[in-house]
Parts: C-alpha cells; sequence; structure tokens
C-alpha cells in the first residue's frame, strides 16, 4: 500500500486489477517485477523518452490497492508494524538516504528523507515516527506549488519534506528501514549509512576506524 501510494497507478477491468509503474530506475524496475510477478502477468517495455513503463494484471484480491488518497489508513497508524511496513514501501517509492556534511564540524552524516506532494502521509507518517521514538522535525514545504526544477518541470503542488538527521533517529529508522525496504539502491544507501556511524562511533571510543 505504501509503494502504491507512493509511485504507482492502478485501476481495474471487469477481469483484472492493472498495476501501472513508470520509472528510469532498473532498481525500481526490479522491485516492480519482484512485487507482482508471481501473482499475475507482468509487461516490461521501453518507451522513446527512455522511461522503462511496466504493468501487471492481477486478480481482483488485489482491489486494496485501488484507493488512491492522501492518508493512512487507522489500522496501519495503529499497529507499529504495519506502519513500519508501510513506512518502508512509501520510503522505496519517495524516499532517500544519502550523505549530508555537517555545517557546524564539516563532517558527512547519514540523512533519510521523503519529499511528496502527499501533505497528510507525510504529516501522519512524522507523528508516527515520533510515538516509536524517533526524533525528526515537523514537515516543511520542500518546493512550493509552481517551482520549475533544473528539469524544466513546473510543480503542481506543495512538496513536502520529511527528513531524518539527528544521528541517533537515522540509526534507528535505517535499522527499521532494512527489515522491510526491497529497493536495492536504497538498501544499499541505508548499509553505507549505518557503515559510517559505527565507524564514526569506533573512532570517538579510540577503535580502529573502520576502512569503508
Amino acid at each position: 500500500i505504501g509503494f502504491r501510494l507512493g509511485d504507482l497507478n492502478v485501476s481495474q477491468t471487469n477481469q483484472v486489477v492493472v498495476i501501472r509503474g513508470s520509472t528510469t530506475k532498473s532498481a525500481q524496475a526490479a522491485l516492480f517485477e519482484g512485487l507482482f510477478s508471481n501473482y499475475g502477468g507482468t509487461k516490461t517495455t521501453r518507451a522513446k523518452r527512455g522511461t522503462i513503463e511496466q504493468c501487471a494484471y492481477l486478480d481482483h484480491s488485489f482491489d486494496f490497492l485501488l484507493p488512491k488518497q492522501d492518508k493512512i489508513e487507522p489500522w496501519i497508524c495503529n499497529c507499529p508494524r504495519c506502519f513500519l511496513a508501510f513506512f518502508a514501501g512509501y520510503f522505496d517509492a519517495e524516499g532517500s538516504a544519502y550523505f549530508h556534511k555537517d555545517h557546524r564540524t564539516g563532517t558527512p552524516g547519514g540523512r533519510l528523507e521523503i519529499q511528496s506532494y502527499d501533505k497528510e502521509i507525510v504529516c501522519k507518517s512524522w507523528e508516527c515516527l515520533l510515538e516509536l521514538g524517533i526524533y525528526c522535525k515537523r514537515p516543511t514545504i520542500a518546493k512550493p506549488i509552481g517551482y520549475i526544477g533544473s528539469n524544466g518541470v513546473r510543480h503542481n503542488g506543495d512538496t513536502w519534506r520529511l527528513s531524518v538527521w539527528k544521528k541517533i533517529a537515522v540509526w534507528q529508522l535505517s535499522n527499521l528501514l532494512i527489515q522491510s525496504a526491497k529497493h536495492t539502491d536504497k538498501l544499499r544507501s541505508l548499509t553505507m549509512i549505518e557503515t559510517q556511524i559505527m565507524s564514526s562511533n569506533n573512532a570517538k571510543k579510540g577503535g580502529e576506524k573502520c576502512s569503508t
């Protein structure tokens, strides 16, 4: 559900539920195939514009993916295990894990971030993370409606950003995401961030700093 709300288009016919995805990333295409190929037919084509276009044709037991809404259902929020699975899927679609230089110390630190038009999903995720003891600042507007990116695309709505940057919070959340996330590029970034945190902690304790 989290991955669907972040990045997929879902419709239905009399016979099947049709899942569509479009990406430029091979890792995301592999994720789509891995999620749906065991449950129905999938088709992948390369568009002239360079994107990878994918479709999956599933039976109507997948109609729970039809709603496209800017909200997290209460049954998900009320169950930490369900929320973390949802958030991992949404992070696979809309999240990023990268290194960011601390302007005070000049040292790189890990940052986990989501940027999305889905204000309610982003803000509710923030509340759920706080309830799990993972500190992050209240979401803010990263790019206002009408903003034109470097690719020339105009934003049709406000882009909301949820950012986790305190080391302990990054460590906590990355550990949880690694258990449920499936996007291989993002899993690799999360692992690199964890390695950097462990290396930094070992160095502060006088241990040998990891070469990685």
